[in-house]
């Protein structure tokens, strides 16, 4: 029987002027990582211009200990720049800074202990120029040292952090990836460097922002398919792809860069640098998309 004295229990009707609270969230976020990013690179052109100023200014070309002592604090700053852009991608949920700063360190003892000895004295990729014609260099940047990076990249994130609890979102794989690759780019560029045996320092600043940006966007692109790889059933060809994507993108810049010659930074052509730093610009803003879009599929 129905109780006379119970009150019907009507459902509330949904209120059409209800307010999502995610989607303010996720555009103040948006405009909050793009000035960052801006701040970014205006402050790579500040650092930038004043290394040139001072070397047109003092007339300063390094070598020796000195070369490297300079390499490593030129170095710094564009890696942390950039760093701190690749940090804010993920803005609503930061990842723990140890392991971000762990994972760059990580990047940086595979370039210098794995990638850098197997391109350099296994395959000599240095000694390739001038044997072969261009689209054979190009061949070889991407098979070798663009498979061989990325491969490096892929291992300082699958087979460490990939397993920890931080790890869990598709856009913390682009977050590892890029901090993975800041470590390579920051010893890639050290080793070039040192190894020109003296550069001039206008030359050496803008190759350290390409190198570094180039690096971490590439290990943001691995990273991206290794966080969709673990949360989505994405296939298995889906991880070989990314990495020879990235890997292709990799040897396209270290060719356009010249890295795979032994002539030293002195004559990079600078087209390579306007084209090589463009390249790695447009990854950076496809990633930067791709984090848009996965928190946006997250916030629904």
């Amino acid at each position: 029987m129905n109780d006379p004295n119970r009150q019907a229990q009507i459902p509330a009707p949904e209120n059409p002027t209800a307010i999502n609270h995610s989607a303010p969230m996720i555009n103040r976020n948006r405009g909050s990582f793009w000035q960052t990013s801006a701040l970014a690179i205006c402050g790579i052109i500040v650092f930038t211009v004043l290394v040139e100023l001072s070397a047109k200014w003092f007339q300063i070309t390094l070598s020796g200990s000195m070369m490297l002592i300079a390499s490593i604090a030129l170095t710094a700053v564009p890696t942390l720049l950039w760093l701190t852009a690749f940090y804010l991608l993920d803005r609503d949920e930061p990842e723990p800074r140890r392991y971000v700063l762990g994972i760059l360190l990580l990047g940086g003892f595979l370039a210098l202990t794995v990638a850098i000895p197997l391109t350099r004295n296994v395959f000599r990729v240095q000694e390739w120029t001038g044997l072969t014609p261009w689209y054979m260099q190009l061949l070889c940047a991407i098979f070798t040292v663009g498979f061989i990076q990325e491969f490096c990249k892929y291992a300082a994130v699958r087979y460490t952090i990939y397993f920890n609890a931080a790890f869990d979102e598709r856009i913390d794989g682009i977050i590892y990836g890029a901090a993975a690759g800041l470590g390579f780019g920051s010893v890639l560029a050290i080793e070039h460097l040192v190894q020109a045996g003296g550069a001039q320092l206008s030359t050496a600043a803008i190759r350290i922002a390409i190198t570094t940006l180039a690096q971490a966007s590439f290990g943001g692109i691995t990273g991206y398919f290794i966080g969709r790889a673990k949360f989505d059933n994405m296939g298995k060809w889906w991880l070989p792809g990314g990495i020879s994507l990235a890997a292709l993108l990799n040897g396209l810049v270290t060719w356009l860069l010249g890295e795979v010659s032994s002539q030293g930074l002195m004559l990079t052509p600078s087209s390579g640098l306007i084209l090589a730093g463009a390249t790695a610009v447009l990854v950076f803003i496809f990633l930067a998309y791709q984090t848009r879009r996965l928190a946006q599929h997250k916030a629904d």
